[in-house]
Order: C-alpha cells, then structure tokens, then sequence
C-alpha cells in the first residue's frame, strides 16, 4: 500500500517533498521517483510543478487551515461588545427572559443588537474561544443557614 502523504505531518511532507525534487535532479522520472518514496505518481507530478513554477517557495510548508478570523459571523468589534455584555450585565438588565447567561439568551441577544441569527452550536465555538465555560448554578437555597442543617441533621 502506498504512502498517503496528505495524512503525514506538515513536515514529513515538506521533507517528502524535498526528496521529490533532489530525485527529479539527479535524473530519476517521476515515475521511478514516485516508486522509489513510495507516493502517487500524480503527487509527484504536482511537486514537480509547483517547484517549476515558484521554485523552494513553491514547495515550502504552509500554515494549514481558515486564517485567523475568517469565515466568521460576528465583527471582532462586534465579539468584544457582546463579551463586555456578558461580564458587566445580567440579561434581566437588558430585559431578557433568562435570569442568568445561557447560549439562548446570548443568541437573542445577538439578534436584538445586530440583526445576526447565529445557530447555538457555533455560538458554543464563539464562548470557548472567549473563555466562557459552562457552569450549572447550585440547586441549593441561597438562604440556606448551615449550622441549622447541621443541627437538624443531627437530630435526625
């Protein structure tokens, strides 16, 4: 079975293809080449390429992936004014239904402010990248005395 070099590590491939082009020097085909390291023949051929047309550039390891803040649905402007939101103001102050931050009420929020309707799963993405975690509220009274429960529970 052949070495599938897409699933390689960014620099085993650039070391791959290194090893293409040093070969295509010394005179191998791209045949013999892509047999001798164990790649497809149109792997071989694309390297070949790119390195005829920009030379080591051509053929140099490159960052991987969406660049920072492509694709995304919110302005970063917008992202630091629903961050400050979040930290300084509870949604009952902006009259929201939800007494306490949840992803429902960030999104109508959005929606109120911006006129963005974002799905609930890529604004889970947004509160991560932020730095917001899920916390659950205690279910206990918050006017619970302790020295009562424990007096209680020792009479029990």
């Amino acid at each position: 079975m052949r070495t599938n070099a897409k699933w390689a590590s960014p620099e085993q491939q650039y070391e791959i293809r290194k090893s293409i082009v040093r070969l295509l020097k010394s005179g191998k085909n791209q045949r013999e080449t892509a047999q001798i390291l164990d790649v497809s023949y149109r792997h071989v051929c694309a390297v070949k390429k790119a390195y005829a047309e920009s030379g080591i550039a051509g053929i140099r390891l490159q960052k991987r992936g969406r660049r920072e803040g492509e694709k995304r649905t919110l302005k970063p402007e917008q992202e630091k004014e629903i961050q400050q939101i979040i930290v300084n103001k509870t949604p009952d102050q902006l009259r929201l239904k939800e007494c306490m931050w949840t992803r429902k009420s960030i999104r109508t929020l959005i929606l109120e402010k911006y006129h963005i309707e974002m799905p609930l799963s890529s604004l889970g993405y947004y509160l991560d990248r932020w730095g917001f975690s899920v916390q659950r509220p205690q279910k206990r009274a918050y006017q619970q005395d302790e020295k009562k429960v424990e007096n209680w529970l020792r009479a029990i």
